[in-house]
């Protein structure tokens, strides 16, 4: 779909926690959906990943064993946009 967007950056990932970002187009759809700027399911911090806002999307967050370093940081914004409504 084109129109509004999810913007999404990583500024914290800890050696401790593996990340990984997946989007879909609904939440019991599992069809994937591009997420501009990621390659795989694991983001990198620093880059801004853009996310079509009728898509969910899904962080999950796995520590690693006997790790206490698990902590993450995300910033999100959206470009205002909103979809037009078929009537």
């Amino acid at each position: 779909m084109d129109g509004a967007k999810v913007y999404l950056e990583f500024t914290n990932i800890d050696s401790g926690i593996d990340i990984y970002l997946r989007a879909s187009s609904g939440i019991k759809n599992s069809t994937a959906t591009e997420i501009a700027g990621l390659t795989g399911e694991v983001p990198e911090v620093g880059t801004k990943y853009e996310i079509d806002q009728g898509s969910s999307f899904i962080i999950t967050a796995v520590p690693k064993e006997n790790n206490a370093n698990t902590n993450f940081e995300f910033k999100y914004s959206t470009d205002g946009s909103e979809y037009d409504q078929v009537l």
